[in-house]
């Protein structure tokens, strides 16, 4: 019986790629294992490696807060971890 590939969540990772190319100072990704959008900026960001969100909307909004808060400007990018934690 030959083996079928199975492309999960294809709308998603496409959401992804288009995010990823008209944010290029970040490295934007689907997680299929996880089901959720993540980016990684490309410089470095003291405090906060990464972001995470549900919707492409919540990550733009958790990347401009990082982007806000490592310039000093204040803002947090901590929701989706402080929802986890319970707080």
């Amino acid at each position: 019986m030959p083996w079928t590939r199975i492309r999960w969540d294809v709308r998603q990772r496409a959401e992804a790629d288009g995010l990823d190319m008209i944010e290029p100072c970040w490295l934007v990704m689907y997680r299929v294992w996880a089901r959720r959008f993540y980016a990684v900026p490309a410089w470095p960001l003291p405090g906060w490696p990464d972001v995470e969100a549900e919707t492409v909307a919540g990550l733009r909004a958790r990347m401009r807060q990082a982007e806000t808060s490592s310039y000093g400007l204040g803002g947090s990018v901590s929701g989706d971890r402080e929802e986890a934690a319970g707080r």
